[in-house]
This record gives structure tokens, C-alpha cells and sequence, in this order.
């Protein structure tokens, strides 16, 4: 089974951050990394060794899912 990718790729996903700093160019990086990547609920992403963020939100279409 094919499926379309416009269907189900994410419009922007949000991300929790607990006790970090992060800057403008760390955030940018940071959004690179994930483009085309997939991600699910409750997913803890590290970066740069580091950084720990989650997965608290996805939205496609403009719906959170």
C-alpha cells in the first residue's frame, strides 16, 4: 500500500524543553536535524549529545493528531 506523503506529513510538531537554554541557532539546527524524520508522541530527541526535548504535539493539516 502506497501512501501520499502531503496526507500525512506533519505541519509543525511542538517540542518541550525542561531546564535547557537554548538559542536562535540552536533551535534552527535543531529543526534541520528533524526535517523529513519521523516522530511520534512522547518521543525524547537528543541533540547535540545534550539537549533533551519531547515530542508533545504533532499537527497535520492544521489538526493536532
Amino acid at each position: 500500500m502506497q501512501v501520499d506523503k502531503t496526507e500525512c506529513q506533519a505541519g509543525h510538531v511542538e517540542l518541550i524543553f525542561q531546564d535547557q537554554y537554548l538559542g536562535r541557532n540552536d533551535m534552527w539546527r535543531l529543526s534541520e536535524q528533524l526535517a523529513g524524520h519521523c516522530v511520534h508522541l512522547g518521543q525524547e530527541i537528543v541533540f547535540i549529545g545534550s539537549i533533551v526535548a519531547k515530542v508533545d504535539s504533532i499537527y497535520v493539516g492544521g489538526q493536532k493528531v
